[in-house]
């Protein structure tokens, strides 16, 4: 598939033609809201301009802003005021104004809410769904766009209609408090995941997305102020490269400006915004702010961000007419960020969908839960079996369950410090509401006690639970026990990095003690980043499950009773140690001040200086360039059944100096159950272009019956958003393709890979295209056969001229002609085809691999003759004693229409209808005569029907 293509089809879009929170937090929600903003008199709200549905959404704000005083303009540029159209003063903010006034917003606008989302609605009563990590280890777009279309009904039935989210992160470090919350290591699965869930959001056609946080926002130590210090092609290949690919692969309406600064500048006045992500990457959407990451009024305005995130600190409308005044800002500038907000909400439905009357107490379904458990179990990812898995027990078998965040119940875990654990700890910790007294319940999550229970049940087994806090009562429990289950955790999030990558709770001391006492151990980890595991060679297996969700325990029970085959892989490398990551050095992270400390200076307000250093070689390029072996390769992942590669194809064309790469190959299900495999293709640059280890360029998720093989094609479209043989040359500020050795590498992870071949490119020797003229046909018919003529020609010389036929989007028919590289040459092909319409698509491509553009002709084909019957009733046929005619009258009919009769050599026009009549023929009249008779019926296709007869 080609990257487009790795996006499925879906449900059609209808789409273009909580107070305040605590600083720091990106959800700014409104609590009350109600459905639409009232006028303060009655006011016809269909009458407006702005709420006429018949105009474009350019058109719609150019009308609301035409009716806006300029303070009415300025409110667009700060979320509650845009949002709460009715309220007109904020208390007393940053800002250092007494009071922020504004007008009330012109009448018929919406009230709008927002609300923090990458991993679920942050409400009660909605679905609790896996962490995005999880949804990214199913490498499955379709279920990212399910689970955000789901996530979209959930918001608005809570009365809220911006979703804040998807997150797009880079995985630069393991350590990194939100890893959870984004999609891995990897730039391709980052921006297409987030690109689809952004799609599932909107499709709802009444809620809104947010890309988030632009850019390189990759620690939570200091991040409202650390500068990310990079090289620009480290910059434009890492952390930008996710934001164009969802930019150019999603309409989401909004995206968000992160904290930290940007090689000293703050990312929310950066002209990135600006010249990079508005500019190269074409993002047409608006740019907020998060939750005080605005540092100024002017600057911020000036580099293209849109709107401040919460209440109004400096967008304020006293600094803005300031700033007018004194000419750091233009009036054009203020009508561009409001128009931008306006066409977004519009095109996001918002205007046009009003919020609920009250928001709905539960607003979870079985479709919800449904997707939980899809994405807990495709994400989880086998990391090592023994063939312990899946679990074979019998009536009378005892497993033991061991961890504190296997159970409901709640375990008090000491260490560094002490706190409450339990499943519903682990799950929720993603969903905090604030002020932080304010708790979800733990609702409808189900633990891998109660699931493994019931389960085991069904064969007559026994489920035995230890919370682990006693080692010598856990490992008596596993020695007991038939087969031992250790559930190990990490717990991590937004404010707080961690600070090793080991289990916490003194989870490595627990399975090595239960694997002591019982060989046959499995250990399941639920964490939201890559852990250390010491205790790997004493393990029989390893078990992946991150933050499960709701439905965790349903997903555990299916995929270690065999009720599911485990299919996710990893999107980040699980390191031996912490020491083997890219970051392992203290300039690199947590990042150091002046003094070379990692610990700021007493009073000091000095910023934080996190460089980059490491450049492009993050997550599996770094073990790869440096030749380090991981724990857990990306891309890793086993099953219960095997899968192999073979029979690999690549071919290679140029179009008009771009590079597309076919990748072909067969994968064969080899094992004896059914399994779910992702096959991934990798390409390796030329020594020249200076780049680290292989790149992922494309991916594919298939099913396969045991002994079934598949044969899966991958297109690597050198146009596409992802540049896969593209680097950014910051002296020619573009990105540019090397001359040289290109490899493809295929298989099931980033160090299993079976089929290997190479390509050359050299893209200076001839990029021109052929050109391919289309000789015939030259009308649209209809025509009872198809003869083609394709006529090219080729300064260098023709390889092969193309021409195919299309019945809507299937190939019916494709024929060529070798040319054999002379500079001019023709192609001819008649082509039979059934009654119908379809399209002639034709190119050619010469010698060099440059394809001319592809151009296509519709036609009709109609190879059915033309009907003539005669017509009934005195008044148009009598016949005579002897059997013949005294007069006679036929009605003709053709699908395709008819043109004309000849009756005895006379041409009768009939202007092409498809019923027409000849009527009242007798001797004398339209050339027949007394005697024998023949009429002559054509079709507009040229089909014929004679008819003889006898008049009188």
């Amino acid at each position: 598939m080609s990257l487009s293509a790795q996006f499925r089809t879906y449900a059609p879009r209808a789409r273009r033609g909580t107070t305040a929170l605590l600083l720091g937090a990106a959800l700014i929600a409104s609590g009350g809201a109600v459905a639409f903003a009232a006028p303060a008199a009655a006011v016809d709200c269909s009458a407006v301009p702005w709420m006429d549905t018949g105009k474009t959404a350019d058109e719609r704000a150019q009308a609301l802003l035409d009716a806006s005083s300029q303070h009415q303009k300025y409110r667009w540029l700060v979320e509650q005021p845009a949002t709460q159209p009715t309220v007109t003063t904020w208390s007393p903010g940053f800002s250092g104004e007494a009071n922020v006034v504004y007008p009330a917003q012109v009448d018929c606008t919406p009230n709008i809410t927002y609300v923090d989302g990458p991993e679920g609605v942050r409400a009660s009563g909605v679905t609790d769904f896996p962490s995005q990590i999880a949804l990214a280890s199913a490498w499955d777009a379709e279920l990212a766009y399910e689970k955000g279309a789901r996530e979209g009904e959930e918001a608005y039935l809570k009365q809220k209609n911006v979703v804040l989210a998807p997150g797009i992160g880079s995985g630069r470090t393991p350590l990194a408090g939100r890893t959870p919350e984004y999609f891995g290591e990897d730039a391709l699965i980052n921006g297409l995941l987030a690109a689809e869930q952004a799609e599932g959001l909107e499709s709802t056609g009444k809620v809104m997305a947010n890309l988030k946080h632009f850019v390189a926002n990759e620690q939570e130590l200091d991040r409202q102020t650390s500068s990310s210090n990079m090289d620009e092609r480290t910059l434009r290949q890492v952390y930008g490269l996710p934001y164009e690919i969802a930019a150019a692969n999603s309409d989401a309406e909004s995206l968000m400006c992160s904290f930290n600064q940007v090689n000293g500048v703050f990312a929310c006045e950066n002209d990135l915004i600006r010249d990079v992500l508005k500019g190269d990457y074409g993002f047409d959407g608006f740019v907020m702010s998060d939750f005080g990451s605005v540092h100024s009024t002017a600057a911020t305005l000036n580099n293209g961000m849109d709107q401040e995130l919460n209440r109004p600190i400096w967008f304020t409308p006293a600094r803005l007419d300031a700033a007018l005044e004194a000419g750091e800002i233009t009036q054009a500038r203020i009508e561009e960020a409001a128009t931008k907000v306006i066409v977004g909400y519009l095109e996001a439905g918002l205007f046009d969908h009003a919020l609920p009357a009250t928001a709905a107490a539960d607003a979870s379904s079985p479709e919800g839960e449904a997707i939980a458990q899809e994405i807990a179990e495709d994400g989880s990812v086998l990391l090592k079996n023994e063939g312990i898995l899946p679990l074979d027990v019998a009536e009378g078998d005892t497993i033991a369950l061991i961890g504190p965040t296997a159970s409901r119940s709640v375990t008090q875990v000491g260490g560094i410090a002490t706190s409450a654990v339990s499943v519903c700890s682990l799950t929720l910790q993603f969903r905090p509401t604030f002020p932080p007294s304010n708790t979800l319940p733990c609702e409808d999550v189900v633990s891998a006690e109660t699931a493994l229970t019931a389960r085991a049940a069904e064969v007559g087994a026994t489920v035995v639970w230890n919370d682990g806090q006693d080692l010598a009562a856990a490992a008596a429990l596993a020695a007991s026990a038939d087969a031992a289950i250790v559930v190990g955790y990490q717990r991590m999030g937004e404010f707080n990095d961690l600070t090793n990558l080991r289990l916490q709770g003194g989870g490595d001391a627990l399975v090595s003690a239960v694997a002591a006492a019982n060989p046959e151990t499995v250990v399941v980890v639920q964490s939201g980043s890559a852990v250390e595991m010491p205790w790997i060679d004493d393990v029989d297996a390893v078990l992946e499950a991150w933050y499960g969700g709701e439905q965790q325990g349903p997903a555990l029970a299916s995929l270690l009773f065999g009720d599911v085959n485990p299919s996710g892989k990893l999107t980040m490398t699980f390191p031996k140690s912490l020491a083997d990551t890219p970051t392992n050095t203290p300039e690199q992270y947590p990042g150091v001040f002046s003094d070379g400390s990692t610990t700021r200076p007493a009073g000091s307000s000095e910023i934080r200086q996190v460089n980059y250093t490491e450049g492009l070689e993050v997550g599996y390029k770094w073990y790869d360039e440096q030749g380090i072996e991981p724990l857990f390769e990306f891309g890793h992942g086993l099953s219960y059944t095997s899968f192999e590669y073979s029979d690999l194809a690549v071919s290679t064309a140029i179009a008009d100096g771009t590079p597309v790469t076919t990748v072909g190959f067969d994968v064969t299900n080899s094992g004896e159950r059914a399994g779910t495999e992702i096959p991934q293709v990798y390409l390796t640059l030329p020594e020249a272009a200076d780049e680290p280890g292989k790149r992922l360029v494309g991916f594919d998720r298939i099913s396969l019956e045991a002994g079934q093989t598949q044969r899966v094609e991958v297109v690597v479209d050198g146009a596409a958003s992802n540049h896969p043989f593209e680097i950014w040359d910051a002296d020619a500020d573009e990105w540019t393709i090397v001359d040289g050795d290109y490899g493809v590498s295929v298989g099931a992870s980033s160090r299993n890979l079976p089929l290997a071949a190479g390509f050359a490119l050299d893209l200076g020797a001839d990029t021109t295209r052929p050109t391919a003229t289309l000789v015939a046909p030259t009308t649209a018919g209809p025509t009872p056969a198809l003869e083609v003529q394709v006529d090219a020609t080729d300064a260098g010389g023709l390889n092969r001229i193309v021409a195919n036929v299309y019945q809507g989007t299937k190939l019916v028919k494709s024929t060529q002609t070798k040319v054999g590289g002379a500079t001019a040459g023709s192609h001819t092909a008649t082509v039979n085809l059934p009654d119908g319409s379809y399209t002639v698509r034709y190119n050619s491509q010469d010698l060099a691999g440059n394809i001319s553009q592809t151009r296509e002709f519709a036609f009709t084909i109609d190879g059915t003759k033309p009907t003539a019957t005669v017509k009934a009733g005195a008044e148009f046929t009598v016949v005579g004693a002897n059997g013949a005619y005294d007069k006679v009258s036929f009605k003709l009919y053709d699908a395709q229409k008819v043109d004309k009769v000849v009756l005895n050599g006379v041409v009768k026009d009939l202007t092409n209808n498809p019923w027409s009549d000849v009527n009242f023929i007798k001797p004398g009249v339209f050339g027949a005569v007394a005697g024998a008779n023949t009429l002559v019926v054509h079709d507009v296709a040229g089909n014929t029907e004679t008819v003889t007869f006898t008049l009188n």
